[in-house]
């Protein structure tokens, strides 16, 4: 026999990443498998639920092959996945229509609805939950299947998110946990319950949710089914696992009190550790369940951050592309180079990187991209500097009303107010030094990337299981084990003179371009 491992799987909005980490924490192989993301309309995103379980099974078929683990040695499996989408299921779990994922803003109509109906914000705090009602929460998309496909509505026995689909097939009943059902806006932030009140005054009833859980409880093991189809036993346990979000705030490290965490994947956050809930609708920050049952995560989200990096390297690194292919390098890298050969501030080119639409720390499904001050001296060098920067501009501002919120005392104002001095990196985008140097500069804080930031969610979700199967006491002693920081990155004194000012310069962009976005991109929302 083997070292005993856990099977994890990151399902996100692009594919599904299966990871098997040993219960030391040693991560022994990765499978991924990429899917599509469907656009049939303006400011629809959906995505077939099936091609969820298909990479699911395939990546874990790969993942065993290749590492010839064998089956008995995998002695948990759980995981992780996109949030915030609307699933109807039958009482076998299939899906009745699409997934309407989170990128999805079709319900505009029904967002409006229910603030109507549940004005004002404070009514939906009064009852112990948290605010979702914006045309991209889940309530609004549950109502848009409503009032334009009631068939579906009515034969829907179960609604859920990715997680709970995947869930369903891998143990035979329901479950969430309590950081995906949290998302919905229909449970009791305190007392871990679903809220009978909203519940009933959304159209819905209890019957209608999956039994919500904590991250780290074990809801059953394989269905033979599965097993099968999986090539596992009936003996791997199940643990309930987290939303990619909270799977992430453990795998970064940052889990004890007033630690911070920034997560730079497609779409990215900051965040940091509280022990209390607290919601501050003009900015959009707000604590949500972390990974950790007990802990919260006070987080700002961004909806585009590595993404326009990625854009720039499709539509216009072609040379970039193919100057990597002659040095046999990643075309990134190539990329990279380039924008460090500018000096900060990209000779004053702002770019601003709200490609889908912005939630933190403006709540704008209009608002669009755009590059600033572009003049003929400027060339593709500046462009990815201003790119690489542009991002860090929205993550600062992000930063700066999260530390609001921390100084208004509301988490505790018994205690001493917390500075955000450091945050743990993580994602795909920590692998650039060069970005981690201008998020330290831009923010003038230290950034601490951790070993293995792509696999952050997996070790995350590691970690959840392992805690749940009691290999640890606790998550300080699993994070203690497991996580290690890869280099500490110093903000330059220096450059700081340069970096506020354009930072307040892009600061003041959003209210004076607000109106012209809104009349540009009317009806057509992401």
């Amino acid at each position: 026999m083997g070292e005993q491992c856990i099977l994890t799987h990151d399902v996100g909005t692009s594919g599904d990443k299966a990871t098997l980490v040993s219960v030391s924490g040693k991560i022994i192989g990765v499978a991924e498998k990429d899917y599509d993301v469907d656009y049939p309309n303006p400011g629809w995103a959906e995505q077939d639920p099936k091609q969820y379980w298909d990479a699911f099974v395939e990546t874990t078929k790969t993942l065993l092959k290749k590492t010839k683990i064998d089956p008995k040695d995998v002695i948990g499996v759980s995981l992780d996945a996109q949030m915030m989408a609307a699933i109807p299921m039958d009482k076998d779990g299939n899906a009745l229509r699409p997934a309407m994922i989170w990128l999805d803003s079709r319900s505009e109509k029904q967002s409006d609805e229910f603030e109507a109906k549940f004005a004002p914000i404070s009514q939906l705090l009064d009852m112990g939950n948290l605010p979702m009602t914006t045309a991209k929460d889940v309530i609004p998309k549950i109502w848009w299947v409503r009032d334009n496909e009631p068939k579906v509505f009515e034969k829907t026995s179960k609604w859920g998110d990715v997680k709970d689909y995947l869930i369903r097939k891998l143990v035979g009943d329901f479950y969430t946990d309590w950081s995906t059902a949290l998302l919905y806006g229909l449970f009791h932030i305190q007392n871990h319950v679903w809220v009978d009140e909203i519940i009933e005054g959304v159209g819905l009833s209890r019957d209608k949710l999956c039994e919500a859980t904590k991250t780290t409880d074990v809801i059953g093991t394989l269905t033979s089914e599965a097993a099968r189809e999986l090539g596992l036993t009936t003996n791997t346990q199940v643990i309930c696992g987290a939303g990619d979000a909270p799977a992430t705030h453990v795998g970064s490290g940052a889990i004890r009190t007033n630690e911070g965490h920034l997560y730079l994947g497609t779409s990215g956050w900051v965040s940091v550790t509280v022990d209390n809930f607290t919601v501050d609708p003009e900015t959009g920050i707000a604590a949500i369940y972390s990974g950790v049952p007990g802990k919260f995560m006070l987080i700002g989200e961004m909806e585009s951050v590595a993404a326009p990096f990625k854009w720039f390297r499709d539509k216009l690194g072609g040379l970039e592309c193919l100057m990597a292919m002659e040095r046999e390098v990643d075309p990134y890298d190539v990329i990279n180079e380039e924008a460090a050969s500018v000096g900060p501030g990209a000779k004053k080119l702002i770019f601003l990187p709200w490609m889908l639409g912005e939630r933190a720390p403006i709540q704008d499904t209009t608002v669009r991209g755009g590059f600033l001050n572009l003049s003929f001296h400027h060339g593709t060098p500046e462009i990815a500097r201003a790119i690489l920067e542009g991002v860090a501009y929205h993550i600062r501002w992000i930063t700066k009303n999260i530390q609001v919120v921390l100084d208004r005392g509301v988490l505790d104002p018994n205690q001493p107010k917390p500075e955000i001095k450091s945050l743990n990196a993580c994602g795909g985008g920590a692998v650039s030094p060069l970005w981690m140097q201008i998020f330290a500069d831009v923010l003038s804080k230290r950034i601490r990337p951790i070993k293995e930031p792509r696999s952050v969610a997996a070790l995350g979700i590691a970690m959840i299981s392992m805690v749940g199967l009691k290999m640890y006491s606790d998550f300080e002693s699993a994070v203690d084990k497991i996580i290690k920081i890869e280099k500490d990155y110093y903000p330059n004194e220096n450059l700081k003179p340069i970096y506020d000012e354009m930072y307040n310069i892009f600061e003041g962009i959003y209210p004076k371009l607000k109106d012209v976005f809104a009349t540009l991109n009317k009806g057509e929302a992401h």
